[in-house]
C-alpha cells in the first residue's frame, strides 16, 4: 500500500496529497483520481473540476457544450445584430476555426486554440482587416460568456490575444499571381465540356467569362439577377452590380437557409459598367434562355442568371469543385482569386487612371494603388522613356530647321 503524506490539510490543500512513492501530488475527488508533477498543476485540475459540480449545481451552460453549439446559441440569442451581419460573423468563423476546434468543449479551449485561428488566417493571405475582424468576433463570443456568467471565469480562456499589425504577416504573405487573359481564355474552353450536363457546362461558361473580363468577385456574379445585366448586342453587355451571395449555416440564416443573398456591403462595391467581349452578349442570352423558378427570401424576389434547378443560389462550395475540375482540364494552376488579381494588374499595366481602376474594382482609390502601385511605377518609367525620346526625335527636327535656315 502506497505510504500517503499524513499532514494536516489546509482548506487550500482539499482533495490534493502528496504520494511519497510516487513522488507526485494527487487529486482524489468524486470522478476523478490524479496524479500531477507539481501542486500548482493539480491546484488547477481541482479548481477546474470544482467549477464543473459548481456548473451543475446551477444555471450555467453544460459542461459537454462544444464551441459549435454555443456559437450557433449566442448568434441566436446574444448576438443583436442584423441578420445579414450574424451570416458575415458566422462566415468569418467558418473560415478561421478548424474543424477540431468546432467540437472541442468550451472548458477545454485555450488562448493558444484562439491564436492558431488567427495565424491560421494569415496564412491564408488574408487581409489584415479581416484579420482584425476575426480577432473581434473570437472575443465577443467568449465575452459574452463572461458577461452573462454562462460559466465560470476561471473556465474561461485568457483573451489578450495575439497583436495584429501590417508586418505580423509579411513573412508569410504570398504574392498573388497575375496570368494574361490569353491564358485564362483556357478556362472557358474547359468549361464548355467539364461535365454531361450542358446546361451547367454553359453556365460556367459565362461565370468565369465574366471574371475575367469585369474583375468582378465570386460572390458578386453568383449573385447576379437578370433584371441586373443588360444584353445590348452579341458582344456587348450593361452589368449592374446590386446583389451577392454567400454560403451560410442554416441554424442561424434568417430564414434557415444554406446560403445567404444580401445587398453589396458598401457603396463602392455598388457599380455599373459596359463590358465589350466577343460573344458575350450570345453567351449571357444562352444563359437566361435556361428556365428555373424565382425565390423569394426576406420579402425579396430573386430571379437569379445563375442558378440551380430550384432557383437558388450556385453554392460557393459547389463553384469551388467544378473549377477545380476545369483547372485540371485546362491544365492550369490557377485560384479564383488570382483572376480578380489578374484583372486588376491588367488595368494597372495599361495606364487606366487609378479612379477608374479603383471605381471599377469596387475598392477604395487608396486601397487599389496600396495593391497596385508599382505596377504603376513601372508604367512611369515607360512614360519617363517615352518623355526622352520624344525631347531627343524634337532636340533632332529643331536642329534641321537650324540647318536648313542656315543653307538658305
Amino acid at each position: 500500500m502506497r505510504n500517503v503524506n499524513k499532514k494536516k490539510r489546509t482548506e487550500e490543500d482539499k482533495y490534493i496529497s502528496y504520494d511519497i512513492s510516487n513522488q507526485k501530488y494527487r487529486l482524489r475527488m468524486e470522478g476523478v483520481n490524479k496524479y500531477f508533477a507539481t501542486k500548482e498543476e493539480a491546484l488547477d485540475e481541482r479548481n477546474k473540476q470544482m467549477a464543473i459540480i459548481q456548473m451543475q449545481s446551477e444555471k450555467f451552460l453544460a459542461p459537454d457544450t462544444t464551441l459549435e453549439e454555443w456559437v450557433a446559441y449566442y448568434l441566436a440569442e446574444y448576438c443583436f445584430c442584423r441578420p445579414s451581419v450574424k451570416s458575415d460573423y458566422q462566415r468569418l468563423l467558418e473560415n478561421c476555426i478548424d474543424e477540431s476546434l468546432w467540437g472541442k468543449r468550451l472548458i477545454d479551449i485555450s488562448k493558444n486554440d484562439l491564436n492558431k485561428c488567427l495565424r491560421y488566417l494569415m496564412k491564408k493571405n488574408r487581409a489584415i482587416s479581416s484579420i482584425k475582424k476575426a480577432k473581434a468576433v473570437l472575443s465577443r463570443i467568449f465575452t459574452a460568456i463572461k458577461e452573462n456568467e454562462l460559466l465560470p471565469e476561471s473556465l474561461l480562456p485568457n483573451l489578450n490575444l495575439m497583436k495584429i499589425t501590417e508586418g505580423c504577416t509579411a513573412h508569410i504573405e504570398e504574392e498573388k499571381r497575375a496570368f494574361p487573359t490569353s491564358e485564362l481564355i483556357r478556362l472557358v474552353t474547359a468549361a464548355s465540356d467539364f461535365t454531361a450536363n450542358k446546361e451547367t457546362c454553359l453556365k460556367y461558361q459565362a461565370i468565369i467569362t465574366l471574371l475575367i473580363y469585369t474583375g468582378m468577385r465570386r460572390s458578386e456574379v453568383l449573385g447576379l439577377c437578370k433584371n441586373n445585366i443588360d444584353v445590348i448586342n452579341d458582344d456587348t453587355v450593361f452589368i449592374k452590380v446590386r446583389t451577392t451571395s454567400h454560403d451560410s449555416d442554416a441554424k442561424v440564416s434568417p430564414e434557415k437557409k444554406p446560403w445567404n443573398i444580401t445587398t453589396v456591403k458598401s457603396r463602392l462595391s455598388r457599380r455599373e459598367f459596359k463590358v465589350t467581349v466577343p460573344g458575350i452578349g450570345a453567351l449571357i442570352r444562352q444563359v437566361e434562355s435556361i428556365k428555373h423558378p424565382t425565390i423569394t427570401y426576406q420579402s425579396n424576389t430573386y430571379d437569379l442568371l445563375f442558378a440551380t434547378q430550384t432557383g437558388t443560389p450556385i453554392s460557393e462550395r459547389n463553384f469551388t469543385r467544378s473549377f477545380v475540375k476545369i483547372r485540371k482540364l485546362a491544365g492550369m494552376d490557377v485560384k479564383c482569386h488570382e483572376i480578380r488579381h489578374s484583372y486588376a494588374t491588367y488595368l494597372a499595366s495599361i495606364n487606366t487612371p487609378y479612379l477608374a481602376a479603383a471605381e471599377r474594382m469596387g475598392h477604395s482609390p487608396e486601397m487599389y494603388l496600396k495593391r497596385y502601385g508599382h505596377v504603376y511605377d513601372v508604367s512611369r518609367s515607360k512614360i519617363d522613356e517615352s518623355i526622352a525620346a520624344l525631347a531627343t526625335k524634337d532636340a533632332e527636327i529643331l536642329s534641321q530647321k537650324e540647318k536648313n535656315t542656315a543653307n538658305n
